[in-house]
Formats: C-alpha cells, sequence, structure tokens
C-alpha cells in the first residue's frame, strides 16, 4: 500500500483523531451559530414590517410571510453552523494536510486522477462523519423549530393585533390544558370559565400522527389552526368529528368547504373570529 491518507501517512496517524465525544463537542459549538427561535423571528417580523391591519384582515398570508422569512434565515444561520464545523474540522486536520499536501500533489501529476482519488477520499470520508452527525441534530432542530416558530408567530401577530391570548405556562395549567397551545383570553378563564374562553391547538402541518397530538373538542370553543397546503376532505372529516373548527390557508379553505366542509375556515378569518367570539370589534 502506498503511503499517504489510505496508507502509513494517511490522516489520523500521525495525529490522535478527535473522539465521538471531541466530534460531539464541535457539533455542540457549532449549533451555538442558531440563535433562539424568539430572536429569529423577531429578525423575521422586522424585515417584514406588517401593517397591523393587514395582519388583521390577512392573518393568514400575515403568517405564512412570517413562516417563510423566518425559515430562510434559520436557513442562513444553518449554513454558519456548517461552515462553522468546517473550519474546526480544517483547524483540527491542519498538521496532515500540510505535510500531504506536496506529496499529494505529485501524486496527481504522476499518477493521475483515479489513483489521487484513491488516496485522498479518506480524507472526505472523515469530513463526511462530522458532517452526518450535525446534519442529524439539524434536522432534528429544523423540525422542532418549524413547528414553535408557527406557535409563536400566531402569538406575536394576535398580541400586535391586540386579541389577547396566553400559552399555559405553569405545570397545572399545562396538565389541565393538555395539547392546548394558547387559549383567549387568558389561561385563567380557560381553567375557571372554560364557556367564555377560546382554545387554540396549532400545528404547523398535519402529518400521519396529527390526530394523536391534536386534542377532542370536549364541549370547548376548540380550534385548530395550520399552514397545511394539503389537507384532504377526510382529514377535514376527522378534525369535523372531534369537535374541533379548523382554519387553514384561504385556498384550501375555499376548496373545503366547497365540498360541504363548513367547519373549515380561512387562517384570514381569525382575528375577526376571536373578536366576535370575545364580544369585540370584528371590522377590519
Amino acid at each position: 500500500m502506498s503511503e499517504g491518507f489510505g496508507g502509513a501517512h494517511c490522516l489520523g496517524r500521525k495525529k490522535r483523531k478527535p473522539s465521538t465525544d471531541e466530534w460531539d463537542a464541535v457539533v455542540e459549538r457549532a449549533k451555538k451559530c442558531i440563535p433562539s427561535v424568539e430572536k429569529i423571528l423577531d429578525e423575521a417580523l422586522t424585515a417584514l414590517s406588517l401593517d397591523k391591519d393587514f395582519i388583521f384582515c390577512c392573518f393568514g398570508e400575515a403568517l405564512q410571510q412570517i413562516d417563510d422569512q423566518a425559515t430562510k434565515i434559520y436557513l442562513e444561520y444553518e449554513r454558519q453552523a456548517m461552515e462553522f464545523a468546517a473550519r474546526e474540522w480544517l483547524e483540527q486536520r491542519r498538521e496532515q494536510l500540510q505535510q500531504d499536501w506536496e506529496r499529494l500533489s505529485a501524486l496527481l501529476r504522476e499518477h493521475g486522477w483515479d489513483t489521487f482519488k484513491q488516496e485522498v477520499m479518506p480524507v472526505f470520508m472523515d469530513f463526511a462523519q462530522l458532517v452526518q452527525r450535525l446534519e442529524k441534530d439539524l434536522g432534528n432542530m429544523r423540525k422542532a423549530r418549524g413547528g414553535m416558530t408557527f406557535e409563536r408567530a400566531i402569538e406575536k401577530l394576535l398580541s400586535t393585533i391586540a386579541i389577547p391570548c396566553e400559552r399555559p405556562r405553569e405545570r397545572e395549567a399545562q396538565r389541565k390544558l393538555e395539547r392546548i397551545d394558547l387559549v383567549s383570553p387568558d389561561v385563567k378563564t380557560a381553567l375557571n370559565e372554560p364557556e367564555q374562553a377560546i382554545f387554540l391547538t396549532l400545528k404547523r402541518t398535519l402529518r400521519e400522527r396529527w390526530k394523536q397530538e391534536v386534542p377532542a373538542a370536549q364541549g370547548r370553543h376548540c380550534w385548530l389552526l395550520t399552514i397545511d397546503p394539503d389537507i384532504s376532505e377526510a382529514k377535514a372529516d376527522d378534525i369535523h368529528h372531534r369537535g374541533l373548527k379548523a382554519f387553514v390557508p384561504e385556498k384550501v379553505a375555499v376548496q373545503l368547504r366547497q365540498k360541504g366542509k363548513t367547519w373549515v375556515r380561512s387562517l384570514n378569518e381569525l382575528p375577526k373570529a376571536l373578536r366576535k367570539a370575545l364580544g369585540g370589534e370584528t371590522r377590519c
């Protein structure tokens, strides 16, 4: 076997490879490049500068714009996390890369691409292991943050147009309001006078397990909010059977209401519906 990455002078032979724990440490530091959901959401709101009248009259469109903008911002931070991991890997491997650079350059000149490729492949596989480890964590973060951003965006938008709402924060309230994400006007009313409250369950998308994650109405005014663009008639029927009203993207609402699914409404109508339920002004 020739000396080099695949032989006596391969990467990691002259210098101890970082252990799994050390790669884990790099991954954790890389993830710190990504700020909190709240910071990203604030950046999205600042970039969009949505007018209050637009939010009230076109709530669903405002919500989709925020979701798109927050996703764009998040992916930029994710790229920065990847770049950080790449720089850390290069720093870890600097000595080996410097030592083998001339040898590999000569190998390419004298023996051609195929031989060079075989010799240099381990270095890329070594980096790929770090990327794979980081991407696994980023993928999980992406999924969790998508739903959380959706929830926080709704809360911020409602607050912006002076519609009271509150997240159950205390443990006892969370237990009693299981799978309810927001209540309007507040948690105290929801717990003590539930007939006077609106219970909101927020799902960015309705995936295959959505029924296990969404509560039944149980006699409450329980509304499901989603920006899922693909809601079938069967799924709409399931929502109805659970005693829920659904607020969905405008196009989805139009399609489903044309098929008799009158419990499905446009997200654009949400502020007016909440104001009416709470006895307030309903005009834009």
